[in-house]
């Protein structure tokens, strides 16, 4: 249900659909806060709400509930707080992008000991990604859709980060220098 011109908040009946792969709601106008009952939605692969106007801290649960996540892209919402480390307990995430919020404080360590990045994927298991996913590398808009299990991209950019660069973050191996 991207590039539409959706509104409004979320309902708490969206944790009712416990089989959910895909929760694929970019550049809409939802606003709110994500409901907590998305928690009960433990199969999701891909959670992409970015370009919305959604508000409040990125959720703990995510981390602690989404086990089978290898998307989580929140760009170009209004989500405040720190970045949670619960964050780094999501093992299999390859992709993360959390630019253009307000978020602030430090950078986690254990973001990029995140096992998800240290992976060369393979074409194995393609089910797992469905339609395509616009990424932003070195300043350009970039979709990928076939190809998207071999990217891995954390992209923090445009939040009011402060402290050191962790150093895990710059010698991830497969990273482009």
């Amino acid at each position: 249900m991207s590039n539409n011109c959706l509104s409004g908040t979320i309902q708490n009946s969206i944790g009712s659909l416990l089989y959910l792969k895909f929760l694929i709601l970019s550049s809409n106008n939802f606003s709110g806060e994500l409901p907590s009952s998305l928690r009960n939605c433990t199969q999701l692969y891909s959670l992409d709400i970015g370009d919305n106007q959604f508000s409040g801290q990125i959720p703990v649960w995510i981390g602690e509930n989404l086990p089978s996540l290898l998307i989580l892209r929140l760009r170009n919402n209004s989500f405040t707080g720190n970045i949670p480390s619960a964050i780094c307990r999501l093992s299999l995430l390859h992709i993360l992008d959390i630019s253009k919020n307000n978020l602030y404080r430090f950078i986690p360590r254990c973001v990029g000991k995140l096992s998800g990045f240290q992976i060369e994927f393979t074409s194995e298991d393609p089910s797992r990604y469905e339609g395509g996913l616009q990424l932003v590398a070195k300043g350009r808009i970039v979709q990928y859709s076939s190809i998207l299990y071999f990217v891995n991209s954390i992209d923090l950019s445009s939040n009011a980060l402060s402290g050191d660069i962790p150093s895990e973050l710059v010698i991830l191996p497969n990273s482009e220098p």
